[in-house]
């Protein structure tokens, strides 16, 4: 789906977003950080202090992807890409020391339970696998149990802990990874 069509579930449809989706991104994102503040590593309220430009740039810089259910999004994903550990970057082609990432996963309540987090998890490690890496990586909230079983059934393992999680004031990340 990253040449941009869609796949239709049932009656759900996965899109993948471009700049002109910002709306729906931003009632999404907001949606996600009001449902789950505490499995994020960003606030509502920094969300709420983005404007249209910021929105934009967001998408631009990642793959995002979402869910709709008669046209209303429902869930949400993105591939993202760091470089040497640092923060997200446009999504590129593997490289030495590019590492993707699966990020911003959210799937709205009344989804939950319907195979919408395992269809958005397909949709990024599928596209990761495209773009020629041989690991996906994604970090969880230490107490979101729902969240590390769902990646556990779609094949991601623990990562191997350097001792030192990463952490603030909110919650502890945890590091995941899926072999492609």
């Amino acid at each position: 789906m990253a040449d941009g069509s869609s796949g239709l579930v049932g009656q759900r449809e996965l899109v993948l977003i471009t700049e002109d989706d910002w709306e729906s991104q931003r009632d999404i994102r907001t949606a996600a950080l009001a449902d789950a503040p505490d499995m994020f590593g960003s606030t509502l309220a920094d969300a709420l202090g983005f404007d249209e430009q910021d929105w934009r740039r967001g998408i631009r810089a990642t793959t995002c992807w979402q869910l709709r259910q008669a046209g209303m999004p429902v869930g949400m994903v993105r591939l993202s890409v760091r470089e040497g550990g640092a923060d997200c970057d446009r999504v590129v082609p593997a490289a030495p020391g590019r590492t993707a990432y699966l990020i911003s996963m959210f799937v709205a309540p009344e989804a939950r339970g319907t195979g919408a987090g395992e269809q958005l998890v397909a949709t990024v490690a599928a596209e990761a696998k495209r773009l020629g890496y041989q690991q996906l990586w994604l970090d969880v909230a230490k107490h979101n149990e729902a969240a590390a079983r769902l990646y556990t059934r779609t094949g991601f393992r623990w990562a191997e802990s350097d001792g030192a999680s990463r952490h603030d004031d909110r919650h502890c990340e945890l590091s995941m990874v899926l072999d492609l």
